[in-house]
């Protein structure tokens, strides 16, 4: 009768440690997925900051207002949708189209983008970007401005909750 007790007593001890080290792993994957998406989201919002303001703007600094594109325009033409093709945009060695494919900062709206980051694969950004207020560039605005935000969204099927996802944005003015 000792020995079952002990036998029980013994199996209920390997099984909390078992889901302790579960737990634990999880925990590890978890905090290596939020470190991997945001390391992934930083490489997109530079990749887009190095592009040139809009499609019209020139090296100068000179031009009005007037000559951006306007604020429900803001995408890719259509032949630079054709050169990234269809969503999402991935790579495993880092190649994504977007790269070469996109010439000017607001071509990031609506853009999608599956990558790896830290060896987990799957990861999810969707981009979007918009004018900002001049007096306040957290309020989006419908006219056009010298100013453009992007939004990034990273999300995981199994670590990063659509809930609850990263969130990385930049400012980018003429």
């Amino acid at each position: 009768m000792i020995t079952i007790g002990m036998l029980v007593l013994l199996t209920m001890t390997v099984i909390s440690a078992n889901r302790i080290m579960i737990q634990n792993t999880e925990a590890l994957f978890a905090a290596e997925a939020i470190t991997g998406a945001s390391s992934i989201a930083q490489d997109l919002l530079q990749e887009a900051m190095s592009k040139k303001f809009d499609a019209n703007s020139d090296t100068t600094g000179t031009l009005p207002v007037t000559a951006f594109d306007p604020a429900t325009g803001l995408g890719p033409s259509p032949a630079e949708a054709a050169a990234v093709g269809a969503f999402p945009d991935s790579s495993y060695k880092k190649a994504f189209k977007s790269i070469t494919g996109y010439s000017d900062f607001d071509d990031y709206n609506g853009y999608k983008r599956m990558a790896t980051g830290n060896g987990i694969s799957g990861f999810v950004i969707d981009a979007k970007v918009y004018y900002v207020s001049e007096f306040d560039p957290e309020v989006a605005v419908s006219y056009k401005t010298f100013y453009k935000v992007i939004e990034l969204t990273v999300t995981h099927p199994l670590y990063i909750d659509s809930k609850y996802p990263i969130k990385l944005s930049g400012l980018l003015s003429y």
